[in-house]
């Protein structure tokens, strides 16, 4: 890969690397925070392409050495930061990213999840790689093509184009087709967006600082530290250090939805976890996750899932042996 994992991830990241394939790579890592996939092949000498899907709020990079690589990132779920030279954007499913920006240290996935498909191109050892030329595709060309555009191309791209995008995931995931199969889905994506009828054209994304990501992370910090505070947006503001109206706009740009939604994104999470591996009382449970009764918690729970918090227990307990209470 174009990455070299950074020391701290091979220290605290369990990583395991099986052969699906002649072809085709899986990796998988898990974390005290989450885990992810990634299922990874080479078509030609520098030039990479990979699925992703990652539970996880976020990852070390680092880039190697000098950095002269093309990237496309199209998201297929969740969220995914992209870093550039004046601030940060978002994109979220159905976005597809052309850039040639390093990264920054780190991958962020607001939200805590992102699935997609990704492509990375050493500039250096393949633009001008005969077999892409002679498909009408001209990689070297993306920097001067990007140079207007802060180094980055976003863009939603048409349905026929993200069914094909589709199935290319589908083939790696299950390593199913032979090198030039996989070639041909892949040029065929490369030249379909190259004659730009499958995408939108340029978005308009808002881009923000990084003193305004800052605030938006601080504030996930806050609430996700004790779910059983019942902190609100003035005082979350006042930790962010800006206005509550700015950090409502911030944190929505960020994490793609509002914080009253956000959070209780995070209390529905963590109550699912605690009813699937534990044997905590349902009162105990909504305790933990900042309801003051386990009525409200029991009707919050249903909205959100469809069930209540004792069928859930029953349809997902991973253990059925007693555990102890601790949180």
């Amino acid at each position: 890969m174009h990455y070299n994992a950074d020391p701290d991830f091979v220290m605290h990241y369990c990583i395991q690397e099986t052969a699906l394939s002649p072809l085709v790579r899986r990796m998988t890592f898990s974390t005290e925070h989450g885990e992810g996939v990634m299922c990874l092949l080479e078509l030609w000498t520098g030039v990479q392409v990979w699925t992703i899907d990652f539970h996880v709020p976020q990852l070390p990079i680092r880039p190697t050495g000098d950095y002269h690589y093309l990237k496309l990132n199209f998201c297929t779920g969740g969220r995914c930061e992209v870093p550039l030279p004046a601030g940060y954007i978002y994109i979220d499913q159905g976005t597809l990213s052309v850039d040639v920006n390093p990264p920054v240290g780190v991958m962020l996935c607001p939200g805590g999840c992102y699935q997609g498909l990704e492509m990375a191109v050493d500039l250096e050892m393949c633009g001008g790689n005969v077999a892409l030329l002679d498909y009408g595709i001209d990689l070297s060309t993306a920097p001067a093509r990007l140079a207007n555009r802060s180094g980055s191309f976003l863009s939603k791209v048409s349905a026929s184009w993200e069914q094909r995008a589709r199935q290319l995931m589908v083939h790696i995931d299950q390593a199913d087709l032979d090198l030039a199969a996989y070639r041909f889905l892949t040029l065929e994506l490369l030249r379909l967006l190259d004659t730009g009828k499958e995408t939108s054209g340029q978005l308009a994304p808002i881009f923000l600082t990084r003193g305004q990501r800052a605030a938006a992370l601080k504030a996930s910090e806050a609430m996700s530290e004790d779910l059983r505070c019942q902190i609100g947006l003035p005082q979350l503001a006042e930790l962010a250090g800006v206005s509550p109206a700015s950090l409502k706009k911030y944190f929505s740009q960020v994490y793609g939805v509002p914080i009253s939604v956000y959070l209780r994104t995070m209390r529905m999470a963590r109550a699912k976890e605690l009813l699937s591996s534990t044997a905590l009382r349902i009162s105990d449970i909504a305790d933990a996750v900042g309801y003051e009764n386990q009525g409200k918690f029991g009707a919050a729970f249903r909205r959100e899932t469809g069930v209540t918090p004792l069928e859930y227990r029953r349809l997902y307990r991973i253990d059925k042996k007693p555990r102890g209470r601790k949180l």
